[in-house]
């Protein structure tokens, strides 16, 4: 079976005479055509709840603002551990992200991810600590924000 599999991929490939244009993407393709605007889930280790996360997309204009704030506590070798996340992207209704923002505080320690997309480059900047690290990227191509997949 694999060499049938192998010799059709062979044939297909010196048999092409230029390459095909590559398919459209599948799904919603627009975030005005999402099914849902609002999610709950919870988050479960061994039969118990340890956690939620609430997720939101709301209009921005032209844009999309997709948040979710998610906590989650549970106790490691006697200590409670406790997790909060806040992030907030936005969207243009391509799926094509504007910016990012990502709060996560972990036992009294706070991390800070900021990030955009002006058209030409990728910029970001991540605090930890109270340090500060800038970075920008040249674009290539559109960006897409996890969230938007």
């Amino acid at each position: 079976m694999l060499a049938c599999a192998a010799a059709s991929c062979a044939l297909h490939s010196f048999t092409e005479s230029k390459p095909q244009p590559p398919a459209p993407t599948s799904g919603y393709v627009t975030v005005d055509k999402l099914p849902f605007r609002e999610a709950w889930y919870g988050t479960y280790l061994n039969e118990e709840k340890i956690g939620y996360s609430h997720f939101k997309i709301e209009p921005a204009n032209q844009n999309f603002t997709f948040t979710n704030d998610s906590l989650m506590r549970f106790t490691r070798l006697k200590k409670v551990e406790e997790v909060k996340q806040k992030e907030r992207v936005v969207i243009r209704p391509d799926l094509t992200m504007v910016s990012f923002e990502y709060t996560v505080r972990k036992n009294d320690k706070d991390m800070r991810m900021i990030g955009r997309s002006d058209g030409e480059n990728f910029v970001v900047e991540a605090t930890v600590d109270g340090q500060t690290l800038s970075r920008k990227y040249p674009l290539r191509e559109k960006v897409y924000h996890s969230s938007a997949d």
